[in-house]
């Protein structure tokens, strides 16, 4: 579940699908990240769940060249 004072995850950068923020409870500290519900692309590990919706949505966008 996304916190409300977090930015809206953008979509997938791949397939366009919508992104999740996930959160794994581990033996030493949580752990977060945010992937594709549909082709299952995902960010890095991260301990904030704050940094990986940063990441999520900080991406280059492609462009074709023709």
């Amino acid at each position: 579940m996304q916190n409300k004072d977090y930015p809206k995850l953008r979509s997938c950068p791949f397939c366009g699908g919508k992104a999740v923020l996930k959160i794994w409870i581990g033996p030493s500290i949580p752990e977060s990240k945010v992937s594709c519900e549909k082709c299952f692309a995902s960010s890095a590990f991260f301990i904030k769940d704050s940094e990986a919706v940063e990441a999520w949505n900080t991406r280059t966008e492609v462009k074709d060249d023709e």
